[in-house]
């Protein structure tokens, strides 16, 4: 899976966990697991639809993402 994870710097260690990155296409994922984080999720490439939820993440928008209840994954 195509995943960087980076940890934050010293003073926003109480704050933020680590950041990630996720860099391919629709299909370069695999499973999302629920992981009790509330996530800020921004598109920097193209449209990003994920079809188990019905959800579209538009190109350079910005959204925050409750913590996942259920794992998501990308039908073959």
């Amino acid at each position: 899976m195509p995943f960087e994870y980076f940890k934050p710097c010293e003073e926003l260690k109480p704050y933020i966990h680590s950041d990630w990155t996720l860099k391919g296409t629709n299909r370069a994922y695999e499973v999302f697991y629920p992981d009790t984080c509330v996530d800020i999720v921004v598109n920097m490439g193209d449209r990003f639809a994920i079809s188990q939820q019905n959800i579209v993440l538009e190109p350079q928008t910005a959204y925050l993402g409750a913590a996942l209840t259920e794992a998501i994954y990308e039908k073959s």
